[in-house]
């Protein structure tokens, strides 16, 4: 890549990151859906996810349906698939997914912790996958631990998706920075940048050594 292209990237992601901002702090939404009807869980049934299959841990990513989940998919460079990222939960058996997310999902702008039927709506997602890392049972541990204590403490979803700030994260901010506690690695997981500003793609999060896909489902 030139460096003039280079240049018309940066510029791109720029404006396009002013754009998403903007439009997730003061665009009109449809309301996530807050429950699945009849119709919506026969659609659920229907992907198989078999749940028994699942770990702690394990990372559940989709493509959201709106304008500004399309906007995201840009950042990720490599394979613009996905637009939001969580992780998995299990509570009394269930599975739920902890997730950092803003706008009408979530106005609180609270991390989040939803079942993950739920998560994964069948009228507001267009797919999900679900990958899993090479961790040891100890970094599993002290990943869900850092996972729990963001919950506790009430961490904000990031508006201005600024990584220096660890009282504010955006959904793949938060995964990268507890895998970083986890493993003692920051590099665990790659980063992408604009304009030397790092950031963490959501295909940051798959397209590396450290991951394996486990479950992928696309409801169309």
């Amino acid at each position: 890549m030139t460096k003039k292209d280079r240049i018309r990237q940066s510029m791109y992601s720029i404006i396009f990151g002013a754009f998403v901002i903007y439009t997730i702090k003061y665009a009109d939404f449809n309301p996530y859906p807050k429950r699945l009807n009849a119709d919506h869980q026969e659609k659920w049934d229907a992907a198989g996810l078999d749940e028994s299959i699942l770990q702690e841990g394990d990372i559940v990513l989709r493509h959201s349906k709106g304008f500004v989940s399309d906007a995201i998919l840009t950042f990720s460079t490599n394979d613009p698939e996905y637009s939001h990222s969580g992780v998995i939960k299990i509570v009394d058996g269930k599975t739920y997914v902890y997730h950092a997310t803003g706008g009408e999902e979530n106005v609180s702008n609270e991390m989040k912790l939803d079942p993950i039927e739920l998560y994964c709506h069948p009228s507001a997602v267009f797919k999900f996958g679900i990958f899993r890392y090479d961790l040891t049972s100890a970094q599993r541990k002290r990943f869900m631990d850092v996972l729990d204590g963001y919950y506790a403490k009430g961490v904000e979803f990031d508006m201005d998706f600024d990584m220096e700030t660890e009282e504010e994260m955006y959904c793949s901010e938060m995964i990268y920075k507890a895998l970083a506690i986890a493993t003692n690695d920051n590099n665990f997981i790659p980063l992408s940048e604009v304009l030397d500003k790092p950031y963490v793609a959501i295909d940051n999060l798959y397209l590396n050594d450290h991951c394996n896909l486990i479950f992928k489902y696309d409801y169309d």
